[in-house]
């Protein structure tokens, strides 16, 4: 069984990269935020607990930035 998510970069600072997440677009579940000093510290604005949806996000945006050299607008992902 698959899973897919979307991600997309809400905004990118001195401090962190932000991306809206969800299971699709028309269901936003939280604001994943990416302090870029260590993107482990990683969180979702206002919730205690990291889901697995903004874990799949958070490695689909650091994989293409790792590799592009700059933020990904869409840090989607189908597997």
């Amino acid at each position: 069984m698959g899973t897919t998510g979307f991600g997309r970069l809400l905004s990118e600072g001195a401090d962190v990269a932000r991306y809206e997440f969800g299971p699709e677009p028309s269901s936003v579940r939280g604001v994943l935020v990416i302090p870029l000093d260590d993107p482990e510290q990683w969180y979702v604005e206002g919730q205690e607990e990291r889901s697995v949806l903004a874990r799949n996000v958070l490695h689909k945006a650091l994989r293409l930035r790792r590799r592009d050299g700059v933020w990904p607008r869409d840090a989607s992902f189908f597997s």
